[in-house]
């Protein structure tokens, strides 16, 4: 599954960007990063934000071409999906109001802020807005590999002074059984829901899923599985005063081309449809 996916992307891209080449040794991975973009999306817009973050988006790894450079990338399909917003931000629709300020990829929100030798959780984007803030996470292939919840005992000490009631109970579930969820990686919201309350202690807070499928993803059993754990997981930490909501790319486009819809983003949701809608 996970290689007919990877197949569709890059076919998806190739039929997106016709003038991108693929590496050899990485087939699945363009030459130049900046040819997994989508039209009108500038370096600009993204380059420094990735290069401040601790994902290492946009270095080569040995012999391994960028992360950011694959057709699955899911830190590039939250760019190509978002990075217009950063000169249209009045335009950006997400959990219902309009009223963004501005928006930022791969930010960093320390659980420990005093400790420089832990990776903090990095968000695929950050909106903010008066009061608040949204963090967003990006999935793409990710969701087709296995999952168990880890966390280093560390956390026994803080979960309890930063998560209300219906995180911390996730969070200790998640402690009890750690197989309690298999496509959803449960354990990393819950690091971003800490990150985030440290980060921003006296803001409204929103974290948003946003996950990749297929337009065929119904005819298979894992992204219907994938689909059932969200749901659950969303049930679980409804309640809480960090807000959660869940939701595949399709879904999120869907929604931005009502009525009311500027041109510009007309055209743009159609680009990422070329890219991305794909069937498996």
């Amino acid at each position: 599954m996970l290689k007919r996916c990877q197949t569709a992307l890059k076919n998806g891209l190739k039929a997106s960007r016709p003038d991108a080449e693929f590496l050899k040794s990485h087939p699945n991975y363009v030459d130049d990063y900046l040819n997994n973009l989508v039209p009108h999306i500038e370096p600009f817009m993204f380059e420094g934000d990735l290069r401040q973050g601790a994902g290492s988006e946009l270095n080569s790894r040995g012999k391994s071409p960028p992360k950011f450079a694959a057709a699955y990338s899911s830190a590039a399909l939250a760019v190509n999906c978002f990075a217009p917003f950063k000169s249209y931000i009045g335009d950006l629709r997400l959990l219902g109001p309009y009223g963004f300020q501005n928006i930022g990829f791969e930010h960093q929100c320390p659980i420990w802020p005093e400790n420089r030798k832990l990776t903090p959780p990095n968000l695929d984007a950050l909106v903010r807005r008066e009061g608040g803030v949204v963090g967003i996470e990006s999935k793409c292939t990710e969701i087709l590999g296995s999952k168990k919840a880890k966390f280093a005992p560390r956390y026994e000490s803080i979960v309890e002074k930063q998560l209300d009631l219906p995180w911390l109970e996730t969070y200790q579930a998640l402690k009890d059984d750690p197989t309690l969820f298999n496509r959803l990686d449960a354990a990393q919201l819950v690091k971003h829901c800490l990150g985030l309350r440290s980060t921003f202690p006296d803001q409204d807070i929103s974290l948003v899923y946003i996950f990749w499928e297929p337009e065929n993803a119904l005819d298979f059993e894992i992204f219907k599985t994938h689909r059932s754990e969200v749901q659950i997981f969303t049930d679980m930490v409804t309640g809480s005063s960090v807000k959660f909501a869940a939701l595949s790319y399709l879904e999120l486009w869907e929604s931005w081309v009502g009525k009311g819809c500027p041109q510009w983003l007309m055209e743009h949701v159609g680009s990422l449809r070329l890219r991305y809608a794909v069937t498996i």
